[in-house]
């Protein structure tokens, strides 16, 4: 038995509508932009910490962000329970009164957001999946990235203006939709969420070590850079958000490899140009570099996050992928910050070069194109069924009524019934409308 896979290979393939689309665009948009602009060395953060405190800060709250991920699915998959509300409203709670925190205090707000955001992604992650979008992912992630750099840069221009008492109702805002909108449905979220689930070390190894050096960056080149305040309140973000159409481009004419190679190639630059001393106009080609390096490196994360999450059938490949370049840049934030203690003047080009040359061994790891993967499996996975199951399968997706199916091979319905149950359980679908759905677009060569 042979398939055509000339058309997009891709199993999980349904037509729906955009307003499925545009709703998860936007629940992940609000997700990430909350982070980037508060806890994660967002610019609200600074509006409220100094230069220590809040790299201390939001390395913490990526800590339990990226463990939360880890750890939360393996102890409840109901991620809306009481427990949970609780601690969801208790973090938007301390986040409203966090200017007026001592260090303690706003170290635990950071460890409640940090659960907060771990499980929208979780439930997120969950619900992505068991919609099964039939779009372009490379177009769906960059859209997302866009909107929430946009964000990021409209605070960044702004937050300095801001009044301290103003500008923390911002991230409320944005735990509070958060809260609203990320109502998980327990069928989904129950069914999509399998924490038993070995992670895939072999591609979140090089992940994390490439992110080693955002860490270096957040907490070393930034604020090394800080002097130029005006440019860089002004022109940070605008590099990412001018190289989100080329890396939309890159992935749809080369792969999710390609992508990862560009960034590499323009983060590697940015730091070599760090060893001159630092003047405006070499602030100007690192800044550039950067920030379009990390425009690469990130669409290739979230793009390759999610083509193995649709290859093995489980969302919390998706999650766990994300966590992973958080935890990257935690470590690496961290490592500098302790390594400064040590050495007051480390060479930063040098620190944020070492993970980017060292990942180049490991790089093999990932493969070309995942869409060579995505359509082995779905021969693969029907391996799991009997010759008989096979010939059923092949009937239903001709979709068959089952008296026919019955008659056509001399069985029972009984005995035809008991074969279709099988069927539905070794390939994750819950009935023959699902398989249609799922499988529909293979076909018998």
């Amino acid at each position: 038995m042979g398939y055509n896979t000339s058309k997009r290979c891709d199993f999980m393939r349904l037509n729906i509508s955009n307003k499925v689309e545009y709703k998860l665009i936007f629940l992940l948009a609000l997700n990430y932009a909350t982070i980037i602009v508060f806890p994660a060395f967002g610019p609200i953060l600074g509006l409220y910490s100094d230069l220590e405190t809040g790299l201390l800060l939001s390395t913490l709250f990526l800590f339990v962000f990226s463990a939360g991920i880890f750890l939360l699915p393996k102890f409840k998959t109901e991620l809306n329970g009481k427990l949970w509300k609780v601690i969801c409203l208790a973090s938007i709670f301390m986040v409203l009164f966090f200017p007026a925190f001592g260090i303690m205090l706003k170290g635990m707000t950071m460890i409640l957001a940090g659960l907060f955001t771990a499980r929208a992604l979780l439930i997120w992650s969950a619900e992505y999946l068991s919609n099964q979008l039939d779009l372009s992912y490379g177009k769906f992630f960059t859209s997302i990235l866009f909107l929430s750099y946009a964000t990021l840069y409209f605070f960044n221009v702004l937050s300095p203006d801001l009044p301290g008492s103003i500008a923390i109702f911002f991230p409320v805002a944005g735990f509070s939709l958060l809260l609203v909108l990320h109502v998980p449905n327990p069928k989904a979220t129950r069914e999509n969420m399998l924490p038993d689930t070995k992670v895939p070390s072999k591609y979140l190894f090089p992940i994390f070590v490439i992110y080693i050096s955002a860490g270096i960056t957040y907490a070393g080149i930034y604020p090394s850079i800080a002097r130029f305040e005006l440019y860089d309140r002004f022109y940070n973000v605008l590099p990412f958000l001018a190289s989100l159409p080329f890396a939309y481009w890159t992935h749809k004419k080369r792969g999710v490899k390609a992508l990862l190679w560009s960034g590499i190639s323009l983060l590697g630059l940015s730091f070599l140009f760090h060893i001159y001393e630092l003047r405006v106009w070499n602030y100007l080609i690192i800044q550039t570099l950067l920030q379009s390096g990390w425009a690469f490196m990130n669409t290739f994360v979230w793009i390759f996050a999610s083509d193995i999450a649709r290859i093995n059938r489980n969302p919390y490949y998706f999650s766990s992928t994300i966590a992973t370049f958080l935890m990257g840049t935690s470590i690496g934030s961290a490592f500098y910050i302790l390594l400064c203690k040590v050495f007051p003047y480390p060479h930063i080009s040098f620190l944020g070069l070492l993970p980017i040359l060292g990942v180049l061994v490991f790089t093999q790891m990932i493969p070309d194109n995942l869409k060579d993967d995505i359509a082995v499996l779905e021969s693969s996975q029907l391996e799991v069924l009997t010759q008989r199951e096979k010939e059923i399968f092949l009937m239903l997706l001709d979709n068959m009524k089952n008296k026919d199916i019955a008659k056509s091979l001399n069985i029972s319905p009984n005995t035809l019934k008991k074969h279709c149950g099988s069927i539905y359980r070794k390939l994750y679908v819950e009935n023959k409308t699902g398989l249609i759905k799922v499988y529909g677009n293979m076909k018998n060569a």
